[in-house]
């Protein structure tokens, strides 16, 4: 019965959440996959934990070309909701509570489709990896740049008209969908055949529509369709907008939190890793360095930087990719996460002379900006502040890379 299918699809969704992959399979084995997979345009949630959860089983199983065929198909739903923002939720009012879920599925998907390059060297999957993880920041960058664009653009009836109309476009386009999605997923006895095809037919239209009426809010109105309608850069299109002497880097944290990947894009080169850095350490490092920025409330003196906690984060993150950077004189950073709190200028890619990498994070000897954690370097004089020749020699990253920080790659 169709009961009976929905409840083995949520214990099939439990089993792959638990990576219990042999039970997955076996539940598997008892349902029809056209029943299983939900088709024709489905959204990234619901999609991503069926599409992963087979993907995984057959990696786990040693068949890569059938989780690809799986990754792939969960790609093509994925990039359309990305491309048309509605990846975070459909709706402004559910998106704070779908975000956190769906964050969490995209960096299982980002984690999926790097495993299959690492284990079987296939380079297209690096090039999804790099389009899921704009997702990330989707959510944060997409939301504040249309807050901007409609203030922008309050007051003018002509955007707004347009911008009401493609909102209503899209609601039709999500009803249509979820319309399609009940009709296919009946059992064959009571599927309709004919009246899937209208469905379709009609999904095409309207999707057709709304892609007139980006085209003609772009023309009459390019500001606010600059500002709203950014679609994700590929890895290709990336490297042709970078100089010879650029370079972009991006996070994405893993899906269980005990991992960072990091993403290292030049004009002519690329370089991919995953890093031993958990959400929990890089929270606890952020933290650290974070606390030599913040004037001591009372006083207003800064605290003293940990520089230990600086060098640290910085070779975690970027110190395997030293020798793809070299050369590099503008290094534009796209943070996720804690990083969002720090500026990467004051990472410090040595200990310098005079500092100390192994600062103790307990220490909180409080002075001036020439003071290293539980060491004075300089003197503090009233209305003068001498600076330490140990915080000079240390080789901080807006010494040595112009910085653009941004919220989006693209």
């Amino acid at each position: 019965s169709e009961y009976g299918v929905a409840v083995k699809q949520l214990y099939f969704w439990l089993l792959v959440d638990r990576e219990e992959l042999d039970e997955a399979g076996r539940v598997l084995a008892n349902i029809n996959p056209d029943k299983l997979i939900l088709r024709d345009g489905s959204n990234f949630f619901n999609s991503s934990r069926t599409e992963l959860g087979l993907a995984k089983i057959y990696l786990a199983k040693k068949q890569p070309n059938k989780a690809r065929q799986h990754l792939i198909k969960l790609f093509a739903v994925y990039e359309d909701g990305l491309v048309h923002r509605e990846i975070h939720g459909f709706k402004l009012s559910d998106r704070a509570r779908q975000n956190v879920s769906t964050r969490l599925m995209i960096k299982r998907f980002i984690d999926t489709l790097l495993d299959v390059n690492f284990q079987y060297d296939d380079f297209s999957f690096i090039r999804r990896a790099f389009i899921v993880v704009q997702g990330l920041n989707q959510s944060v960058a997409s939301l504040k740049l249309n807050e901007m664009a409609l203030r922008f653009v309050s007051g003018s009836v002509g955007v707004s008209k347009l911008i009401r109309s493609r909102q209503d476009l899209n609601d039709r386009h999500r009803y249509q969908k979820a319309k399609l999605i009940r009709y296919v997923d009946r059992s064959p006895d009571k599927r309709n055949q004919t009246l899937e095809d209208n469905l379709r037919e009609e999904l095409r239209n309207t999707r057709s529509e709304i892609e007139s009426l980006e085209e003609e809010i772009k023309d009459q109105f390019p500001r606010y369709a600059a500002l709203t309608g950014r679609a994700p850069l590929s890895l290709s299109d990336t490297q042709k907008l970078l100089g010879d002497d650029e370079a972009l880097v991006t996070f994405a944290g893993s899906y269980d939190g005990e991992k960072t990947h990091v993403f290292l894009v030049r004009n002519n080169t690329q370089k991919v890793y995953t890093v031993d850095l958990s959400l929990k350490e890089m929270r606890n490092l952020v933290k650290r360095i974070r606390t030599g920025i913040t004037p001591v409330s009372k006083s207003k003196q800064l605290p003293a930087f940990d520089v230990g906690a600086s060098h640290a984060l910085y070779k975690r993150l970027l110190g395997p990719a030293e020798e793809t950077l070299r050369g590099v004189r503008h290094l534009i950073v796209v943070p996720e996460g804690p990083l969002m709190s720090i500026p990467f200028g004051i990472l410090a890619a040595g200990p310098g002379d005079g500092t100390s990498t192994t600062a103790d994070a307990g220490t909180s000897t409080t002075a001036d900006a020439g003071t290293t954690r539980g060491r004075e370097t300089s003197s503090v004089s009233k209305g003068k502040t001498t600076s330490s020749p140990g915080y000079k020699s240390v080789p901080w990253l807006a010494k040595k890379y112009a910085l653009t920080m941004l919220p989006s790659v693209a």
